[in-house]
């Protein structure tokens, strides 16, 4: 699909756009009175607005981070600026007055996205350049950087669906982000040498991200039916240490192992029922805490 740059073009602002910070100042105390009003009359559950924050930067990244989550759930073209201004807790006016339109707030909050995403990437590189520890430990750190940055922005993954589906003007971006996976993962992978399998590194690096982003797309949807809490640090902590050890076994060169199916390997032998599924440390049907507990003290990564 190709770039859509029109798709951003905003002649005609669907907000006010405040000029001054007086303007915005006079319109903070209005609605804040107003609120503590309601508050007083009880006439509405809503909590009175919070007391404006003078600090400008505190203000700002508010506006940011009410934006990035308005913006995943909405879209660009559904979102509202006067919407983010409430999300935000302030008045409607003040997205404008910092951003002075809704095309440069969207472009400043995917900016700032993928500027996060590089930074967590660049530390895993830059330790391979200086030979900072062992690959399987890298690897384990690409993995663990890259769901931490995931849990911190969990709007990302849905604003880049947005892009996607939109055809917007960040698909080059997004593809760059993807680049700086792969080559994060081909240094890594050429770091453990002969220690190795031969692996693809665009194959790994969309391994990587399916199995990174599916939790956070069906996080309000499909698994909540499952009684899954996608947010619960419990999980996250479970899913990253599952995907390190996935990632490291697939990879890892076994003594007197094919290197690959295609060059005469065959699938083990399946597993019996009850421990279908299970890997070192993967919990089985009928393990209770204790079970899983006795695995995890028991068994370490590569290296370790």
């Amino acid at each position: 699909m190709q770039a859509n740059p029109e798709r951003l073009r905003n002649d005609e602002p669907d907000e006010p756009v405040y000029g001054t910070a007086e303007d915005v100042e006079a319109m903070e105390d209005e609605e804040r009175a107003r609120a503590e009003r309601e508050a007083d009359d009880d006439e509405t559950d809503e909590p009175a607005e919070p007391v404006r924050i003078r600090d400008a930067e505190r203000t700002r990244a508010r506006v940011l981070d009410a934006a990035e989550r308005v913006f995943a759930r909405q879209g660009f073209e559904a979102a509202r600026l006067q919407e983010i201004g409430r999300a935000a807790g302030v008045s409607r006016g003040t997205p404008g007055y910092f951003f002075r339109s809704k095309e440069q707030l969207y472009r400043t909050v995917m900016e700032r996205l993928f500027a996060e995403s590089r930074e967590a990437l660049g530390r895993v590189v830059g330790e391979v350049r200086v030979g900072g520890g062992e690959p399987w430990h890298l690897l384990a750190k690409y993995i663990d950087g890259y769901l931490d940055f995931l849990a911190r922005r969990p709007a990302f993954v849905r604003l880049v669906q947005w892009e996607c589906v939109s055809g917007g003007p960040f698909l080059a971006q997004i593809a760059a982000h993807f680049e700086a996976m792969r080559d994060a993962l081909h240094r890594v992978l050429a770091a453990g040498g002969a220690r190795f399998r031969p692996i693809d590194p665009t194959h790994l690096m969309l391994t990587v991200v399916g199995a990174s982003w599916l939790p956070l797309t069906v996080g309000d949807t499909v698994l909540p039916l499952m009684r899954v809490d996608a947010d619960d640090p419990t999980f996250i902590a479970n899913r990253k240490r599952h995907m390190s050890e996935l990632v490291l076994y697939g990879i890892h060169k076994a003594v007197g192992a094919p290197t690959s199916l295609a060059a005469g390997g065959h699938l083990p032998a399946a597993p019996s029922p009850r421990d279908a599924g299970r890997g070192p440390s993967q919990q089985g049907p009928h393990d209770t805490m204790a079970d899983q507990a006795a695995r995890r003290t028991t068994w370490r990564l590569p290296g370790e």
